[in-house]
């Protein structure tokens, strides 16, 4: 399994925005092949965290956002990091 760690900007002007728009990025997400879930941490400082799990670095990898990607309003990509999962708990 892998993982996709996107580091984002958060306009926080549009917050309540940016958040709503984290269901359509979950249903783009969803329809992906390879696709086993994802987590959106609350904002620091404007700067957003998701992490999302896919099958395998293959499926992470067609699903990676480019930097400057805007997925929902207010937020943008800032990096992105493809990481394979070594452990569980």
């Amino acid at each position: 399994m892998h993982a996709n760690v996107v580091h984002t900007q958060i306009d926080m002007a549009r917050w309540k925005e940016a958040l709503d728009g984290i269901e359509s990025v979950k249903q783009r997400l969803m329809a992906m092949p390879g696709f086993k879930g994802a987590y959106w941490m609350a904002p620091v400082d404007g700067h957003g965290l998701m992490i999302s799990l896919w099958e395998d670095e293959g499926a992470a990898s067609a699903a990676a956002p480019p930097p400057g990607f805007s997925p929902a309003p207010g937020v943008t990509v800032e990096r992105m990091e493809t990481r394979e999962i070594i452990g569980q708990g």
